[in-house]
């Protein structure tokens, strides 16, 4: 089902429309394309429970195939203070999928020399014509969207998964990058045409990659790398 957005006074704040509760699965719809692939790009510094969670979620309601990690050389909205080296993070990330083989860390953008999820995903689409890509995000993303390079494109260049995280939900229904989302939603099952979101899906692991860096030896020292 597609539901169109409406217009809401500028005093109300841009709304981010669709089904915001969890919703039951669809109907498994007749396949069109080929894989289902779910894109969730990040710096991965490090790698958590929150990343599996998510990808876990996209993979059930928007079903998936398979979910690519792209492990961002250096996020160019990202300061590189406490970042560990790409090759600390990749591991890290292979290290904590090993067992959920729908997950696929990828370098993807190291070799292509790609920076900004815009370039990847484009790249992505030219490479793999008979592949669905829907990008995954939580809320806490959507308030940044606006600061991504070529923003309006992205959101035409990409179905978005967008799961509510805990404490940034009504943050984010305020925010800019929601206004960016204002053209149509869909159910999650049905994404795959490009340039349609879902938001729903309560997202309750709050693991935090600044806290884990807080509270453990990350980045790993050089001689425990």
């Amino acid at each position: 089902m597609v539901i169109p957005v409406r217009n809401h006074q500028a005093a109300q704040g841009p709304r981010l429309p669709g089904p915001l509760m969890p919703t039951p699965l669809m109907p498994m719809m007749p396949r069109r394309h080929g894989r289902r692939i779910g894109v969730l790009g990040g710096s991965f510094n490090p790698a958590h429970t929150g990343h599996i969670a998510l990808s876990k979620l996209a993979k059930q309601h928007a079903r998936l195939d398979e979910v690519w990690w792209l492990v961002n050389p250096q996020n160019p909205l990202k300061t590189t203070a406490e970042m560990a080296s790409f090759q600390q993070r990749l591991a890290k990330a292979k290290e904590v999928t090993a067992t959920l083989p729908f997950i696929k860390v990828k370098a993807s953008e190291a070799r292509w020399g790609t920076r900004r999820s815009y370039d990847s995903v484009k790249l992505l689409r030219q490479r793999l014509k008979g592949s669905v890509f829907i990008w995954i995000m939580g809320t806490d993303n959507l308030v940044q969207l606006p600061q991504w390079y070529r923003a309006k494109e992205f959101v035409h260049l990409s179905d978005s998964f967008i799961a509510r995280r805990p404490g940034s939900f009504y943050q984010a229904l305020a925010s800019q990058g929601a206004h960016l989302y204002r053209h149509r939603c869909r159910h999650a099952a049905s994404l795959g045409t490009y340039g349609r979101y879902y938001v729903g899906c309560h997202f309750q692991d709050s693991t935090s990659a600044t806290a884990i860096r807080a509270t453990m030896d990350w980045p790993p020292h050089p001689l425990h790398a």
